[in-house]
């Protein structure tokens, strides 16, 4: 069964794939099956999503290497190059995968504008309203076409958004603090009204 042999592949690609927290090798052959299918129909924007999505569910090289080159082939620049990024850290002992995000990033280094982001806490972040990180992390670099964006950065305590405008080949750096929740009082509890009791006359 051709999603058997896909299941396989995407295991022996992430190695102890079973042993990673959060991941699902089964949903991760899925939606790689249905990159394939849409990259064989030249839809390459939609292929792309779903390489992602199974690179979410089970982290691996091809699936993030399939992610990539879709964004580039369906013109998505700053989402391939992005992508880059993270593959490149996460498999810089992937010949093919470092070949790839090389060739990817030279590109991107003279074309696109890049933020590099710390949060104080994990959060995710979105620019231009689409989410852009895979999870919730604390670093995180994203390449942007020339030109003004926004940038919102959700942590568990609410969200913090900024603009910032970026030229080609230029890299910014913006630290962001989580929103301090403040402290909810108590609700005020109102002492009871004395009752004056008259005393019993005197007789």
């Amino acid at each position: 069964m051709r999603i058997s042999v896909i299941t396989a592949v995407l295991v022996l690609a992430a190695g102890s794939v079973h042993a990673q927290e959060g991941t699902d090798v089964q949903a991760a052959a899925r939606a790689y099956e249905e990159g394939q299918l849409a990259q064989l129909q030249n839809d390459y924007a939609r292929a792309a999503r779903f390489f992602e999505i199974a690179h979410r569910a089970a982290p691996a090289a091809p699936a993030i290497r399939s992610a990539i080159r879709n964004h580039r082939e369906a013109g998505a620049l700053p989402r391939a190059a992005t992508l880059s990024l993270i593959a490149a850290a996460s498999y810089a002992d992937d010949a093919e995968t470092s070949e790839l995000t090389e060739r990817v990033l030279a590109e991107a280094n003279t074309t696109l504008g890049r933020l590099d982001v710390a949060c104080a806490e994990p959060c995710s972040l979105s620019v231009d309203g689409h989410l852009v990180t895979l999870a919730n992390v604390e670093e995180f670099s994203v390449f942007v076409l020339p030109g003004s964006h926004t940038l919102i950065a959700r942590f568990s305590t609410g969200e913090q958004s900024s603009s910032f405008d970026l030229a080609a080949g230029a890299t910014m750096t913006r630290s962001l603090d989580a929103p301090v929740v403040e402290a909810t009082p108590d609700d005020t509890v109102t002492p009871p009204a004395l009752s004056i009791v008259e005393p019993d006359p005197i007789t």
